[in-house]
């Protein structure tokens, strides 16, 4: 799936590391022949509750738990219908988070009186969700949805949904759906060919592009209070003719730092969509990068994958540097160069660093490990020479008096005193408390955190975040596991 679901603060320890980086492998993770369309990861609460969900062309929608090495891809149903986009609403009810599965489909593919657009997947059954959604003409299919995830005693999120050339906006889990973006009558209008939802430090934004006008230009919007209005955010680049925007990425730390998939290259932005600038990966031919995905571990480890045109065959890079270089990953020995094999979809795995998920058209679903990095141990260095966030200590750890470790601590390091921020954040990138905030010397320091929020109160059981802070640009963050 699209970078919609993902919308967490993730840990990212880049500029103290030490990399070595190796060949990465490539293998086979299950769906084998088939088209997968998009795909999805539900991965908000620990490694034990994570799953991975697909959508294919023909065949319905498939779930896999990724916590059991011997996981087969269990069929979800829906089978016949062409499935054309995947979302998952991560919702809360009190101190439990739960994710609901919807699916958008493009009758107009197969003959069948069912002209349903949206499913929802509920209690093991598919309910039709698209309520207000046009039917008034027959590409008015959904192309992609994206949700913002909530949690707790949180109100629901808003969903919305590419249908056509417009953009509409629902509740999470509501059937009903309200035009948002674009005019149902017009028949000039821009496409709408990709949506994104960065909820990130604090960011709500909805990201939309497409392509407009006689020469096929492309265009990036972004909306700030839930889709009522959108920012026309200029470009500024000479992509050529024929040219759209098809995927984007959000940094997991810095949330104005934005990917955007376009045909033949993937373009940048540092300051929210203000000025946009080429990454190294550009002049690729009748390549169209379709989805784009961001290690969690390391905001600078990207991936772009897409298809080559007109056969629609695989194209894979990834890039160590923020997108400044970018290395090729060919497709594996068995999918030849002349087989669709394009990629519609990446997914980063947030348990495991360098980990990503690929869907094909034609050959399911593939795994990618990048090269291992290798970190240097600061606890055997003789003084800390550099700006250091050690892993908390236990982890897991309890937060009841089960345990003989009721707290964890947290190490970090200061080469030089120097104003310091140690914060936790909640799996949804809300801030829960801060732990430092004030000037602190050189050296080590070790600070005790016992699962409890600015208010004192114990928080649920799940992933958290720790993120250092040292001015603006010099932020590490590590996750670590609360069990109850």
């Amino acid at each position: 799936m699209k970078q919609s679901v993902l919308l967490l603060l993730i840990a990212a320890t880049i500029t103290d590391q030490a990399a070595s980086q190796t060949a990465g492998k490539l293998e086979p993770f299950g769906l084998s022949g088939k088209r997968v369309t998009a795909l999805a990861a539900a991965q908000y609460f620990s490694p034990s509750n994570a799953y991975l969900y697909a959508a294919t062309e023909d065949d319905g929608a498939y779930r896999y738990s990724l916590d059991s090495s011997d996981s087969t891809w269990i069929s979800l149903g829906l089978k016949g219908k062409k499935l054309s986009a995947l979302d998952i609403q991560i919702w809360g009810a009190g101190p439990t988070i739960f994710h609901t599965l919807v699916v958008g489909v493009a009758p107009i593919y197969y003959n069948a009186s069912d002209t349903t657009r949206i499913y929802r997947y509920e209690n093991t059954k598919w309910i039709p969700a698209d309520s207000g959604i046009s039917r008034s003409r027959v590409h008015d299919f959904v192309f992609d949805l994206a949700s913002f995830a909530s949690g707790g005693h949180e109100p629901p999120g808003f969903a919305f949904a590419i249908a056509g050339i417009l953009v509409y906006r629902s509740l999470t889990r509501n059937q009903k759906w309200n035009l948002v973006y674009g005019d149902a009558r017009a028949t000039d209008q821009p496409s709408v060919s990709a949506m994104a939802i960065n909820q990130t430090q604090g960011i709500r934004e909805v990201w939309i592009g497409g392509y407009q006008g006689l020469s096929f230009q492309p265009w990036i919007r972004k909306s700030s209070d839930m889709g009522l209005t959108w920012q026309y955010l200029t470009i500024g680049l000479n992509l050529g003719l024929e040219n759209t925007c098809h995927a984007f990425a959000f940094d997991p730390v810095a949330s104005n730092i934005v990917y955007a998939g376009m045909e033949g290259t993937v373009i940048k932005t540092v300051d929210g969509g203000k000025t946009w600038r080429r990454t190294g990966l550009r002049d690729t031919l009748f390549v169209h990068f379709t989805a784009l995905a961001i290690d969690p571990f390391a905001p600078k480890h990207l991936y772009a994958g897409g298809k080559r045109r007109p056969l629609d065959q695989w194209v894979l890079r990834e890039s160590f540097d923020a997108g400044a270089t970018w290395k090729e990953i060919p497709p594996p020995a068995l999918i030849t160069p002349v087989v669709v094999s394009g990629i519609t979809s990446i997914v980063a795995d947030r348990f495991s660093a360098g980990v990503v998920y690929i869907a094909t058209l034609g050959h399911g679903v593939w795994k990618y490990q990048s090269g291992t990095t290798s970190v240097d141990d600061r606890r055997n260095r003789t003084g800390p020479k550099e700006f250091a966030l050690e892993q908390n200590y236990p982890n897991p750890f309890s937060a009841r008096g089960i345990s003989k470790n009721p707290e964890t601590v947290i190490y970090y390091y200061l080469p030089s005193s120097q104003p310091v921020k140690l914060e936790i954040y909640s799996v949804l990138g809300e801030l829960v408390t801060t732990l430092v905030d004030e000037k602190k010397p050189a050296g080590e320091h070790g600070m005790r955190w016992n699962a409890r929020n600015a208010s004192g109160t114990l928080v649920p059981a799940g992933i958290y975040f720790y993120r250092l802070r040292l001015g603006a640009k010099n932020i590490l963050t590590r996750k670590m596991i609360l069990l109850h």
